[in-house]
């Protein structure tokens, strides 16, 4: 849905709510229809609303017309369907959680619900890396082989054995220097 269709259909239910506003602190605002209004007069598309009698027939027959239906209408009662219910939503000043409809907060909450589920599994893993790593780290704290320990001594044998070559060059030159009859101070 582009951001100008979102905007118009707010302001739309803004102006809406606005209308009834007055209507509802007087009590004279008509109760709000429970079932959506469904699709009357429009070819093709079946009404919602049925008679109050056998619950799982009419999800039966509802199934069986949605069946028949062809992309297009389905679409078209999809949109019907959500303009019903974008109707029966209350204001946004007065939902805590502003314009979104029920199908929509439900949605949303289980996503964060399966997005938390997945945190709490990530979390606890990175929990038990942690606990392995400082017992581990302990460990050869405690025998006197970390890591940094065992680097500092391949650093020192290294620096030993580049200390020992820097000697043995320093001398030989010296020895050669003295050996021409010449001196100079390094």
């Amino acid at each position: 849905m582009s951001p100008s269709v979102a905007q118009a259909r707010w302001r739309e239910a803004e102006r809406q709510a606005q209308l009834r506003t007055p209507l509802v602190d007087t009590g004279l605002a008509p109760e709000p229809d429970p079932q959506p209004a469904g699709a009357p007069g429009i070819p093709g598309i079946p009404d919602v609303v049925g008679d109050v009698g056998d619950v799982a027939g009419d999800h039966q027959e509802q199934a069986a017309e949605q069946r028949e239906m062809s992309d297009e209408q389905r679409a078209q009662l999809d949109r019907l369907r959500l303009d019903s219910e974008m109707r029966a939503v209350p204001r946004w000043e007065m939902r805590p959680y502003g314009t979104y409809s029920d199908s929509d907060l439900r949605t949303a909450i289980s996503g964060f619900l399966d997005d938390a589920e997945e945190t709490e599994e990530k979390a606890a893993k990175a929990v038990e890396a942690f606990r392995v790593l400082h017992e581990q780290m302990e460990q050869e704290k405690a025998e006197g082989t970390s890591r940094g320990t065992k680097w500092a001594q391949d650093a020192g044998d290294v620096l030993d054995t580049a200390v020992g070559y820097l000697t043995t060059a320093v001398t030989a030159l010296f020895s050669y220097s003295y050996g021409q009859g010449t001196c100079s101070a390094v």
